[in-house]
């Protein structure tokens, strides 16, 4: 698997070539909805929620989440998050079709679609859209 872009930072290295977080090679895995503190507003308690996939097999997880920067797909070993919503077990593909549908057309806006409403529209599209395996 080549990588296309490394960047470190103080926390890991986010690997951000497709083949990591597309499901071409069939991968599945646990699939939550996490969240970690804002930091442009954590003095107001303000959180950050993604889309999180794990399995005991994986080095890396594989984040999906919706920012300022709009959609952002990278896998990483070192995330510091909060489970907030277990959404079951799925296909790393449906996961990775999940995240650009809810992010189709659309602009990340403070107010009208940020983190959370994309998260939301991300796990409707799942339960809609594929079994949990």
């Amino acid at each position: 698997m080549g990588i296309s872009k490394l960047a470190k930072t103080p926390n890991a290295t986010y690997y951000t070539h497709e083949s990591y977080i597309d499901g071409r090679f069939g991968e599945k895995g646990s699939v939550f909805i996490v969240a970690n503190d804002c930091a442009r507003f954590s003095t107001f308690g303000v959180e950050h929620e993604f889309i999180l996939m794990d399995n005991e097999d994986w080095s890396e997880y594989k984040i999906y989440e919706w920012t300022i920067h709009n959609l952002k797909m990278y896998a990483c070993g070192n995330v510091k998050f909060r489970k907030k919503k277990y959404l079951g077990q799925y296909r790393v593909s449906d996961v990775y079709d999940a995240a650009k549908f809810a992010s189709e057309g659309k602009k990340f806006n403070t107010l009208t679609y940020n983190c959370k409403h994309w998260v939301k529209e991300v796990e409707n599209y799942l339960n809609l859209s594929y079994n949990i395996i």
